[in-house]
């Protein structure tokens, strides 16, 4: 049977509307300073959205990388190259680096800065215990010499990373059950994780031919200029 030629065809990126929401989100967060709920419901979104854009950055790379590497001629080679394109449309953060490493050459550990990397391994950490829609429970400690916190293993993994940058400053005096949901997020991680996510994606752009560096270059021009975010 003839495959069926079609007239048109157009490629919808979603993720590339991301930013602009992004951005949105946050002008509109900075509006409602004395609505923690909904201020912090934002905060989660945008988490979210983060790693959305990430995604799809990596897979556009990936299989950006394929389309103008491969070999048109030979037919093996576009078997190989057609059976990784499935196998990267599906891929979740954990396999992201294996592919990075087998297409481009080096692991992301190597690609991107230390602490970059750190911070959006932790931002996915962060993400999958937001989207499974886990039970995050935190314990204060006062003992009148020391106050701490600390939560379950997952969450308190996260929780060390964000005392280490000084992203919570959380006293014993504010701790209230009352006000539970202001200790999963708050501006300022939300803000950091922000930075980096574009930090993360100059990077990785950074080591690309310059064929494939401009397709994304052209999209977002502002990511792109000299000087880093």
């Amino acid at each position: 049977m003839i495959e069926p030629i079609p007239y048109m065809s157009i490629t919808v990126y979603n993720w590339h509307f991301y930013p602009r929401m992004i951005d949105w989100k946050i002008a509109n967060r900075n509006l409602i300073k004395n609505d923690y709920e909904l201020q912090n419901t934002i905060n989660l979104s945008i988490l979210v959205d983060l790693t959305t854009f990430l995604e799809g950055f990596l897979t556009k790379i990936l299989n950006n990388a394929i389309e103008k590497r491969q070999n048109n001629e030979d037919i093996f080679s576009k078997k190989i190259i057609n059976h990784y394109r499935d196998k990267i449309n599906e891929l979740t953060w954990s396999k992201y680096s294996e592919y990075v490493e087998l297409i481009l050459g080096k692991k992301l550990s190597e690609i991107i800065e230390c602490e970059v990397f750190k911070t959006i391994s932790v931002l996915f950490n962060f993400r999958n215990l937001i989207v499974h829609a886990n039970d995050l429970r935190l314990h204060y400690y006062h003992n009148g010499i020391k106050d701490d916190y600390c939560s379950d293993v997952k969450f308190n993994k996260i929780i060390k990373y964000f005392k280490e940058k000084k992203l919570i400053d959380w006293s014993f005096s504010s701790f209230s059950e009352d006000k539970n949901f202001n200790y999963l997020i708050n501006d300022s991680i939300i803000d950091f994780f922000y930075h980096h996510t574009i930090n993360f994606i100059k990077n990785l752009v950074d080591i690309l031919p310059e064929n494939e560096k401009n397709d994304f270059a052209f999209h977002f021009p502002e990511y792109f200029k000299n000087e880093k975010i």
